[in-house]
Parts: C-alpha cells; structure tokens; sequence
C-alpha cells in the first residue's frame, strides 16, 4: 500500500473537529503610466492544517510533534522530551472516511509542526494535542496533494499519482 510504500506509521484517531485547511496567498498589483493594473503577481503561499490527535501516547503522533530524537518508547510507556529547537520536516497523511462510504485521503510530504495548543491532563478525558501545521511545498511544487472519492461504497482510494 501506498503508507507502507511511503513508511507511514498510523497516527490513531483525530477528535472529531477533523483536519482543518487554511490557505493564505498574498499578491501585488503591477501598475503601469496610468495606474491600471496590468499584471498581478503572487508574492507569498501558505498552507497550513489544524488538527487534534486523541493518541496520548501513541509513539507516531509523538515523534511527529516532537522529533523523533525527543521520544523514546519504553517497556512501560513513552518518555518525551520537549524543548526548544527546530522542527524537522515530515510526511503526513490523513484518510477520511465520509458517510455513505465515501473515502478521502490527503497528503503532504514536507510538513512541519508550527505550534502545539494547551494540553490538558485530567481524569475526566482524553489527552489531546492541538496541532498546527506548516505544509511545505514538495519537489514537484504541490503543497497537499487531496484525493476525494464520492461513489457511494468506494473502495480504497486509489493508489495516488506523485509523490
């Protein structure tokens, strides 16, 4: 399979908020002797996905957070290591599965994690870590590839093209 190909491990469940996408371009107007606009050019893209992972200590969501030199799985658990310092960039893919059997997947080669939200610990629910994502672009200029599939009972999504 296409996660086995790309050495994927499992992130487990997201709460139900799902996966959000943001995109943000900002352009500039070229004008010419009189003041029209004859060229509009894109200064500056981003992309970036808000999601929480309700997998406290699945080693996968762990390591992408915090790096993977930060996270050491144990006999008894997982020990993590937070600090300061830059993140490496990793792949990331979310499957979607939509009512009706209608399948979704998307993936971004080169993401990084911007920022982590308040992590609460109490008895009363699920560790939950808020993550915000920086999604790079690849080799190929694509930032997040996204593969929907409405047929109702779809199958898995096919194998992607690209990366």
């Amino acid at each position: 399979t296409v996660v086995e190909r790309l050495g994927l491990e499992s992130g487990g469940y997201i709460t139900s908020d799902g996966v959000s996408e943001s995109e943000d371009r900002s352009t500039e107007k070229i004008l010419d002797w009189n003041l029209d606009v004859i060229d509009i050019v894109e200064t500056e893209y981003s992309l970036q996905l808000t999601v929480t992972f309700a997998e406290a200590a699945n080693a996968a969501v762990l390591k992408f957070l915090y790096g993977e030199e930060n996270v050491e799985v144990t006999e008894t658990g997982v020990y993590i290591k937070k600090k300061s310092r830059e993140m490496p960039s990793s792949a990331i893919m979310f499957d979607i599965k939509g009512k009706n059997g209608a399948k979704g997947r998307a993936y971004g080669d080169e993401c990084q994690v911007a920022s982590i939200g308040e992590i609460a610990y109490n008895k009363q629910g699920l560790i939950q870590y808020e993550a915000t994502i920086d999604v790079l672009n690849d080799v190929t200029g694509v930032y997040l590839h996204t593969w929907l599939d409405h047929r109702i009972e779809a199958a898995e999504p096919e194998e992607p093209v690209g990366p």
